[in-house]
């Protein structure tokens, strides 16, 4: 299905969907975040993140944020790229608990980056409209780039992933989750290898992420309802991966798989 569409119409709609999707969520404190999220587990993760949302959507969110973002271990005094920032929760929720040197937040949805500055930024922590495909850096700026759970929606994993190798110092981490299609993963693992990128760890984190999408599918269902048009609620139900939509049961089969990973620029 991911290249069922030419790329440069999927690129076309998802920018209008987030678009729109910033403009909907505009007056709302608990939702500044859009991925998936992680049913955290302390033995297998380790202590839960500090001051974690109330918000139960935004708290899972929350902890899949940490889990990717702290893959490398501590990224304090580094300059840190998230690319597919979004409405900025996630970059707002990691600067002030991992204290990196700076933190910049890219995204192709201008309403989203606008969103996001008005809300959170601050000394050290500023968000930029610009393209994952071409990213509006010189090369080696930053230590570390974070990917949450956006480049499936890119026209060119493989032109982002050499994006990223070129913007990272030598030495510097990507740090990196998205679901991906079960035959295509070996697929994506090979064009990170060919951007120059040294694979140090990858998982499959599908059955936590699914955890996830279950626990917080009450709330959502109910918040949906009130808030999303209704010739778009089917469209929305879909989009947030809710019981019983194609999207959530690819995932139950193991068609779509839920991935992580770091690999690093050579030193």
């Amino acid at each position: 299905m991911r290249s069922f569409y030419h790329p440069a119409f999927k690129r076309q709609r998802i920018l209008e969907w987030y678009d729109w999707l910033a403009q909907l969520s505009a007056d709302r404190d608990d939702w500044t975040m859009m991925n998936y999220g992680l049913v955290w587990s302390v033995e297998r993760d380790g202590p839960l993140p500090p001051r974690l949302p109330e918000h139960l959507a935004e708290r899972l969110s929350a902890q899949l944020y940490y889990k990717v973002a702290t893959l490398d271990g501590p990224i304090a005094d580094k300059d840190v790229l998230e690319v597919g920032s979004g409405r900025g929760g996630g970059a707002n929720f990691l600067f002030p608990r991992l204290n990196p040197s700076a933190y910049v937040g890219l995204d192709r949805a201008p309403s989203a980056v606008a969103l996001a500055n008005a809300r959170h930024a601050q000394p050290g922590l500023r968000y930029v409209v610009g393209d994952a495909e071409q990213l509006p850096f010189d090369p080696g700026s930053f230590d570390a780039v974070i990917n949450v759970e956006s480049c499936h929606a890119y026209g060119s994993s493989a032109r982002f992933l050499r994006e990223v190798r070129r913007v990272l110092r030598p030495g510097g981490a990507f740090l990196f989750c998205d679901f991906w299609p079960a035959a295509e993963v070996a697929d994506l693992r090979a064009e990170m290898e060919a951007a120059g990128l040294v694979i140090e760890h990858a998982a499959d984190i599908t059955s936590e992420v699914l955890a996830a999408l279950d626990e917080r599918a009450p709330l959502l269902d109910q918040e949906m309802r009130a808030a999303v048009p209704a010739d778009k609620l089917d469209a929305f139900r879909a989009f947030c991966v809710m019981p019983g939509t194609l999207p959530y049961a690819a995932f139950k089969t193991r068609s779509e798989l839920y991935v992580l990973c770091r690999a690093r620029a050579p030193a």
